[in-house]
């Protein structure tokens, strides 16, 4: 297991996407899964920086390999948000009938093979797992 911590910054995001990677090197990770992974991730940590309101202004990232799968944690100090209470867009809607946000979270949920949240010691921790070499790593998920 690995974790670094990074500015809570829009600036932070290339280094993170890029330590993300570096972690996974030696996993053979089909590319359709590290774009899967980066857009992931992407959504999320813009999410944070612009809407967490952090006391604390970091992000931590904790990447872990286990058997074929790569789980990361996205943690941060900031107010309680749970992505996973996020009311799914209603697609049916052109964009602008659509109500604002919500479409990036539903982004998350379809490229990740699992998702969790937790609230610990006052920080959201959001779990992403992604299984490298199931079928699902090569298929539309």
């Amino acid at each position: 297991m690995s974790v670094r911590i990074f500015p809570a910054t829009l600036e932070s995001l290339v280094d993170i996407k890029e330590y993300i990677l570096q972690q996974i090197e030696d996993m053979e990770a089909p590319e359709n899964k590290r774009m899967k992974i980066n857009l992931a991730v992407e959504e999320l940590i813009v999410n944070i920086v612009n809407y967490s309101n952090m006391k604390k202004p970091e992000i931590a990232i904790e990447v872990e390999k286990e058997f074929c799968k790569l789980i990361i944690k996205i943690i941060d100090h900031g107010k309680p948000f749970n992505p996973l209470e996020v009311e799914e867009p209603d697609l049916s809607l052109s964009p602008e009938e659509r109500k604002i946000g919500g479409l990036g979270i539903f982004l998350v949920k379809q490229v990740v093979d699992e998702i969790y949240y937790k609230r610990e010691e006052n920080k959201n921790c959001v779990i992403l797992v992604f299984n490298l070499t199931s079928p699902s790593s090569t298929g539309s998920n």
